[in-house]
């Protein structure tokens, strides 16, 4: 990986997966799994969105609603 910031993301993040086996101790991050890793792997809304077959605007709703708890 050229950036280091991004390198160092993507390797917190792994390092929180590993904890998966005891997923009701894991802390979610401030701005929630699907942001940091959207942004850790530096995609845009819009790419997100090509990937799931949706909209950006539908992601940016997905990404606010995790956030605040809101996602079922």
């Amino acid at each position: 990986m050229r950036d280091p910031k991004i390198k160092l993301l993507i390797e917190q993040l792994d390092r929180k997966f590993e904890r998966l086996s005891s997923i009701d101790d894991l802390i979610m991050p401030p701005e929630g799994w699907v942001y940091s890793v959207r942004t850790a792997l530096k995609m845009t809304l819009k790419q997100l969105g090509s990937k799931l077959g949706i909209t950006a605007q539908s992601v940016k709703e997905i990404e606010t609603r995790e956030k605040w708890g809101l996602l079922l």
